[in-house]
């Protein structure tokens, strides 16, 4: 709290009951983090209040109740927080925002198959931040729209519009049942009956195409093991031998198979 150009780099923050929460700062930097199995009450990766000006990059949020929490971040006019290339993916919810919440940038993050990408703390929505910036949005892994240039942006808008997602943002106990027949029958209902369809709580005008990992998070290739390599091909030079004498014995002339079963049958 009350912490001016804090920065926060390089951490892996998981199995707790919040990741990190900041309050009432200005400045703040957090990237190259990873936010993983927060999993308390609120069970929070970050959650940021009152914060003005904050930097959020290049972090990872995997497998949190919320990865992102926003309540009135920035809480000056005239201020806006930047949120970008982070990867979200296997949340339970990947960003959360009470209806207040404006003047946030969001370009280039990853929703990977969070059980839910947005949510709405209350009544309303979140379309006072911007979800796309210099023509360039965020990859939705539920996006079902195409890309016919072929220039990675989706060529219709990402809306997160879903009837039973907007009734559990207002009853949090309804998403027990998220992947049940009732929730897939409200959301058809909704799409076949516009009438019934919600607000749509975020829209991306460039949704992304493909999916990117922080920089911390790339795979580093891996040498192969000289003992495994010789193993490997030890079992493979035994399995020719063994093929080959299976085809061997399998084509021997009728002859010799007619004098073995007589020396079988003798015997």
């Amino acid at each position: 709290m009350y912490n001016e150009n804090a920065i926060v780099e390089n951490n892996i923050i998981e199995n707790n009951a919040v990741g990190a929460y900041m309050m009432y700062s200005a400045g703040l930097v957090m990237t190259g983090n990873q936010y993983i199995n927060n999993r308390g009450a609120s069970g929070y990766g970050i959650a940021l209040k009152d914060m003005d000006n904050a930097r959020v990059t290049d972090n990872a949020f995997i497998g949190n109740v919320v990865a992102i929490y926003l309540d009135n971040s920035p809480s000056l006019v005239d201020i806006y927080n930047t949120l970008s290339h982070n990867f979200i993916a296997y949340n339970d919810v990947g960003l959360m925002g009470l209806p207040s919440v404006q003047r946030n940038i969001f370009q280039s993050n990853s929703f990977v198959e969070n059980y839910q990408q947005v949510a709405v703390q209350g009544r309303g929505n979140l379309l006072g931040n911007l979800w796309s910036a210099e023509g360039s949005g965020n990859y939705w892994s539920n996006y079902v729209g195409y890309d016919r240039d072929s220039d990675n942006i989706g060529d219709l808008p990402f809306r997160a519009e879903r009837l039973f997602e907007s009734l559990a943002d207002s009853e949090p106990a309804l998403r027990l049942f998220l992947f049940s027949p009732a929730s897939q029958a409200i959301d058809f209902a909704a799409s076949a009956f516009p009438s019934l369809r919600p607000d749509p709580k975020a829209i991306d005008d460039a949704p992304l195409m493909n999916f990117e990992l922080p920089s911390g998070m790339l795979p580093t290739p891996q040498g192969s093991s000289p003992s495994l390599l010789a193993a490997a091909l030890l079992l493979l030079a035994i399995g020719l031998v063994i093929c080959v004498l299976t085809l061997s014995g399998s084509r021997q002339p009728k002859s010799m198979r007619k004098r073995q079963e007589i020396v079988q049958t003798s015997s």
